[in-house]
């Protein structure tokens, strides 16, 4: 099984797509980055009406600490957990199973810019990459489509990642 992650930084790298920009997944060995990359570079041309397509083989989880739990390190990671196909589906059936999101702006009270980051990987080399916060109206995107995160999913991060 082949796990990707999101490189860390906007630096131009061995392997950069043409203009300088890092690719959008970098082996497993790398991990989490060190710090949220607060983007989600999901490929524009991907079909990502629903956060997370098809049956993924496999997902790292990153949760990133906020100003609440962690003031003199906001964004840093704070824990992370590398899943196997059967966990990373249903993580996605309950991400997937969560209400829309806003079509506009809201306030989310209670927000201390705490973040997930979900890492999917597929047999065919694909990766989708979702960000949520883990604070306030705890929304998940894929960066095309959003939702509020379901119950089920809060409980499966709360017991990968804390």
């Amino acid at each position: 099984m082949v796990i990707t992650a999101a490189l860390a930084s906007g630096d131009a790298v061995a392997g950069s797509t043409p203009g300088g920009h890092p690719p959008a997944a970098a082996d497993a060995t790398i991990g989490c980055p060190d710090t949220d990359p607060q983007t989600t570079p999901n490929e524009p041309n991907q079909d990502l009406t629903t956060l997370v397509p098809g049956q993924p083989a496999g997902a790292i989880v990153c949760r990133y600490h906020g100003q609440d739990d962690a003031p003199s390190l906001p964004r840093s990671l704070a824990n992370s957990a590398t899943i196997d196909a059967d966990r990373a589906a249903a993580l996605a059936a309950a991400f997937n199973s969560g209400q829309p999101g806003p079509s506009d702006l809201i306030n989310c009270p209670r927000d201390d810019d705490s973040t997930i980051r979900v890492y999917y990987s597929y047999q065919d080399g694909r990766t989708v990459v979702l960000t949520g916060r883990r604070t306030g109206c705890q929304l998940i995107s894929n960066g095309t489509t959003g939702r509020f995160e379901s119950t089920a999913a809060q409980q499966q991060l709360a017991n990968l990642v804390g």
